[in-house]
């Protein structure tokens, strides 16, 4: 099944935006697809395939030039 990923993002003190990285765990919490967006957008989009049937997060972390950026915002459950 195809998911339909979107994130945006803002910035301050100067930061930048470099890339968004883009994962989807399974509900054990094991990795089951990931992908990186390398763009200085405030938004991005992507999508990423999940094999079986199941309850999955979707997250997102956004890499600034002060570190990489998430919060509890930034994921999404899904079946």
């Amino acid at each position: 099944t195809n998911v339909a990923l979107n994130a945006k993002a803002s910035t301050a003190n100067g930061a930048t935006i470099s890339a968004y990285i883009f994962t989807i765990v399974d509900a054990s919490g094991k990795q089951v697809a990931t992908k990186t967006v390398n763009t200085t957008a405030k938004t991005a989009s992507t999508s990423l395939t999940v094999e079986k049937a199941g309850t999955y997060t979707a997250k997102v972390v956004i890499r600034t030039s002060v570190g990489n950026v998430t919060s509890a915002n930034c994921g999404k459950k899904f079946t």
